[in-house]
């Protein structure tokens, strides 16, 4: 079922009351999902820090930036959607790679838009490498340049791709590639599948992932409004696309953590959008966070939510902030709480 503005608005209507009644028959079960969810993530999270630590090679891949001589395109507030979703996706594919330790989204997104040289970047994050990019938008091309340096600045290698919007995805691998040739990473046959990898056959499809994935991160009503509009619109696109169907389930759960759509509904649809993805590709791992999170709250089941947050961290490692991102607004006030 779509998360439509008129739903939206029947229940932002209704809220005051629905709040009111959530929060007598909930309250009990959010303690209790909310603690445990918290000593699966501690117990998965410092185990997987003594794996990943020991990867020699690291990288941050800070995020790029937007430009056009386009009055109309710079007016446009969203249209950091390529730049930010060409960073994530960049950050999802490489941190798959099995020999290449990469920072997550939260820790590389708070320097956007902050006007500090790599080397205070990488004495901060602690890495040897940093990917440092520009998007620029002529109509529907668009002139990517990039450049990896090292943590004292000194640069490794500088390139540029010229490819149209819809060829998005397929110059996103192109680059994963050449980043992990550059730093001579040691690829397993795994690595080479996951570089390869294509979620989608359909240009379309992909971009409006991307637009949903950025709606996603403003964490407000409307972006969770606009979010889910964009992922039935690449659902829409691509029937098979199961990326979409995590990200309508992330937009159904947060929706309900909340307070925008009551619980036990939003969970509901969150499982059946979630279920349609590992359906589709029991490969994403991004699917498997997100039946972590319906597993614990919903169904109390434990152990199938630890199984689910732990497959998700072998298939990608870059998820392990995201993990308690799609838990909602309790990054902040709970324990519980999403990178590509």
């Amino acid at each position: 079922m779509p998360l439509t503005p008129e739903r939206f608005s029947t229940v932002t209507t209704n809220h005051s009351s629905a709040k009111s009644i959530v929060a007598n028959t909930w309250r009990h079960k959010w303690t209790i999902a909310i603690s445990g969810l918290a000593l699966i993530l501690l117990a998965i999270g410092i185990s997987w820090w003594f794996v990943s630590r020991d990867r020699s090679d690291s990288l941050a891949v800070l995020p790029f930036t937007y430009a056009s001589n386009d009055p109309q395109l710079m007016a446009n507030p969203d249209r950091e959607y390529i730049s930010d979703g060409l960073t994530e996706s960049l950050i999802s594919n490489l941190s798959q790679l099995a020999n290449l330790k990469v920072i997550a989204r939260s820790s590389v997104f708070r320097y956007k838009g902050k006007n500090l040289d790599v080397r205070t970047i990488g004495r901060e994050l602690d890495v040897r490498t940093l990917l440092t990019g520009e998007v620029r938008q002529e109509g529907d091309e668009l002139n990517i340049t990039i450049e990896l340096a090292d943590a004292q600045g000194i640069s490794i290698d500088l390139r540029s791709y010229r490819r149209k919007i819809a060829d998005i995805q397929s110059v996103q691998q192109e680059i994963a590639k050449d980043v992990s040739e550059q730093l001579r990473v040691r690829l397993t046959g795994a690595d080479q599948t996951h570089l390869a990898k294509t979620y989608t056959q359909s240009g379309e499809a992909y971009e409006a992932y991307l637009k949903g994935r950025f709606h996603w991160n403003k964490r407000t009503e409307e972006g969770f409004k606009q979010a889910a509009n964009f992922f039935q619109d690449a659902i829409t696109k691509d029937p098979n696309y199961a990326l979409a169907y995590s990200g309508l389930a992330d937009c159904y759960t947060l929706s309900s953590d909340y307070g925008f759509l009551e619980p036990k509904e939003g969970y509901a649809l969150a499982k059946g959008a979630a279920t349609l993805a590992l359906k589709y590709d029991d490969s994403l791992a991004e699917a498997h966070t997100s039946m972590a999170s319906i597993k614990a709250v919903t169904d109390w089941d434990w152990q199938g939510a630890e199984n689910e947050y732990r497959r998700a961290l072998e298939l990608n490692p870059s998820l392990s902030d995201r993990a308690s991102l799609v838990c909602g607004p309790t990054a902040v006030t709970r324990p519980v709480g999403s990178g590509t």
